[in-house]
C-alpha cells in the first residue's frame, strides 16, 4: 500500500510568501536596475496563489482532520509551531518594511526588527526540536558552535567598532575602550552580524536537513509527513534580504541616533584652557571629549549629524585652535577638488588671454 504524502499548511506557506514578497517590494528602491525583474515574478506568484486557493484550502482541511498519530505531540505540534512562527515572523517583516517606508522615525522599524530576531530564536528552538527530538549529539554540538560563535562575533564587533570610533573622532585607540559610544555602535554591529549568522546556519540546516519523517499510524500504515524545511528556508532567505536592506539603508541614521544618545555621556559642555573653563561662542551647544591636558575633541550636531574637530589649547587669544577631523577619503577628495579648481583657473586665464 502506497503511503500518502501530507504537505502541512499550504495556505500558511503561501500567506508567508505574500508577506515576504510585499516586504521586499517596499524596501527595494524603484530606480534600481533589477526592480523590473523582481515585480513580475511576484505578480505571477500572487496569481498562482489566487488560482490554487480552493485546492490549497481542500488539502488544508484534510490535514486538519487527521488526528490519529501516536507521537503527534512531538511531531505535528512542533511542525505547527514552526509554521506559525514563520508566518508571524514574515508578518513582522512586512510591518518593519511598511513602517520604514512611510515613517521618518527609526523607532518602529527597530522594534519590529528586534521582534523578528526573537522570532528567529524561537524558530531555531522548535526547528532543532523537530529534526532532533531526542536532543542527541547534534543538538549539543550545535549549541557549542553557537556559544563559540557568540564569543567570536562579539569580539570582532567590539574591535571593529573601536577602530571606526578612532578613525571618526581621532582619539587614541586605548581611549575607545571606556567610551559609551563604542559600546552602542558595537551593539548595533553585534545584533546585525549575529542575526545574519543565525539566518545562514538555519538556511543550511533547512536546505540539507531531514526531508521526511515516517510516522506509523494505528492502522499499521506508513504516513509520510514532509518536514517544514520549505517554510523555514523560504522565511529565512527573505528575512535575510529584509534585514540586510533595512540595515544598509538605515546604517547612517542608526549611527547618528547612537551618537545623539552616547556622545553626551562621553563628553562635557565646556573645556579648560588658559587656567579657565571656556566654550566656543560660535557653537554654544557643542560637546567636548577630554583626551589629555589641553587636548579635546569638539562634537557639533547639525541636523541629527555630528561633525568632530580637534581642539588644542594655546597661549594666545582666543587660547585655542580648532581643526576639523578628516580621514583619507576626505583628504583625497579635497586634493582632487583643489586640483580641479586650479585647472579651471588656468583655463580661464588662457581663455581671457585669447
Amino acid at each position: 500500500m502506497h503511503a500518502p504524502k501530507i504537505s502541512p499548511f499550504p495556505p500558511i506557506y503561501w500567506l508567508q510568501i505574500v508577506f515576504l514578497y510585499l516586504s521586499l517590494l517596499f524596501l527595494i528602491p524603484q530606480g534600481v536596475l533589477f526592480y523590473p525583474i523582481v515585480v513580475p515574478p511576484g505578480l505571477i506568484l500572487l496569481a498562482i496563489a489566487y488560482i490554487r486557493r480552493k485546492s490549497i484550502q481542500k488539502v488544508y482541511r484534510q490535514l486538519r482532520k487527521k488526528k490519529n498519530y501516536p507521537d503527534k505531540n512531538i511531531s505535528l505540534n512542533t511542525a505547527e509551531m514552526i509554521c506559525f512562527i514563520s508566518v508571524l515572523c514574515s508578518f513582522y517583516c512586512l510591518m518593519a518594511s511598511v513602517t520604514f517606508y512611510f515613517s521618518s522615525s527609526l523607532q518602529s522599524p527597530i522594534i519590529f526588527l528586534l521582534t523578528i530576531i526573537f522570532c528567529i530564536y524561537l524558530l531555531i528552538h522548535y526547528y532543532i526540536a523537530y529534526i532532533d527530538p531526542e536532543s542527541s549529539v547534534f543538538v549539543k554540538t550545535f549549541f557549542k558552535i553557537i556559544k563559540f560563535s557568540w564569543v567570536l562575533i562579539t569580539a570582532y564587533s567590539y574591535v571593529a567598532t573601536r577602530k571606526s570610533v578612532m578613525e571618526l573622532i581621532d582619539i587614541p585607540y586605548e581611549k575607545t575602550i571606556i567610551m559609551t559610544t563604542t559600546l552602542g555602535l558595537a551593539a548595533v554591529k553585534y545584533t546585525y552580524y549575529y542575526c545574519v549568522f543565525f539566518i545562514v546556519v538555519i538556511i543550511i540546516l533547512s536546505a540539507f536537513g531531514i526531508k521526511t519523517k515516517r510516522i506509523p499510524s494505528r492502522w499499521n500504515t506508513r504516513i509520510m509527513q514532509k518536514s517544514p524545511n520549505r517554510q523555514v528556508f523560504t522565511l529565512l532567505l527573505f528575512v535575510g534580504c529584509v534585514v540586510w536592506l533595512i540595515y544598509t539603508l538605515t546604517y547612517s541614521a542608526i549611527v547618528e541616533s547612537v551618537f545623539s544618545r552616547t556622545i553626551p555621556l562621553d563628553s562635557r559642555t565646556s573645556f579648560y584652557c588658559h587656567d579657565r573653563y571656556m566654550i566656543v561662542n560660535e557653537n554654544p551647544d557643542a560637546s567636548y571629549i577630554f583626551i589629555s591636558e589641553g587636548d579635546y575633541r569638539m562634537a557639533i550636531q547639525h541636523d541629527n549629524q555630528y561633525t568632530f574637530s580637534r581642539l588644542k589649547c594655546i597661549d594666545s587669544v582666543p587660547y585655542y585652535t580648532i581643526t576639523p577631523v578628516k580621514n583619507a577619503t576626505v583628504l583625497i577628495a579635497d586634493g582632487l577638488a583643489a586640483k580641479l579648481a586650479l585647472l579651471q583657473g588656468d583655463i580661464r586665464k588662457v581663455t581671457a588671454g585669447k
